[in-house]
This record gives structure tokens, sequence and C-alpha cells, in this order.
């Protein structure tokens, strides 16, 4: 539950940044996106480890 409160936090600071910065709503999705994809890269790679 924390984690999840952790992520969504992570998720609307980066979109104020982008927004706060004047770049379009293209660049929130990609930067969503890239979290997401990032986040499951390095799930796969720490559950490798602890088999």
């Amino acid at each position: 539950m924390v984690g999840g409160a952790i992520g969504a936090l992570i998720v609307s600071f980066i979109q104020t940044g982008v927004v706060g910065a004047g770049l379009s709503g293209f660049y929130v999705q990609f930067f969503n996106g890239l979290i997401i994809i990032l986040s499951l890269i390095g799930h796969r790679w720490n559950q490798a480890r602890y088999r």
C-alpha cells in the first residue's frame, strides 16, 4: 500500500514538473510510460535476485 502511494506521488510530481516546464501533454504521457517500463524492468531484475 505504501509503495502504491509513493508511486502515485512520483507520477504526480513528474506531471507537475513537465507541465511547469512548459512541455506539451505528449511528454507527460511519454514520461509516464517510461516510468512504467522502468519499474517493470526493475521488478523483473529484482525478482530474479531473490530466486
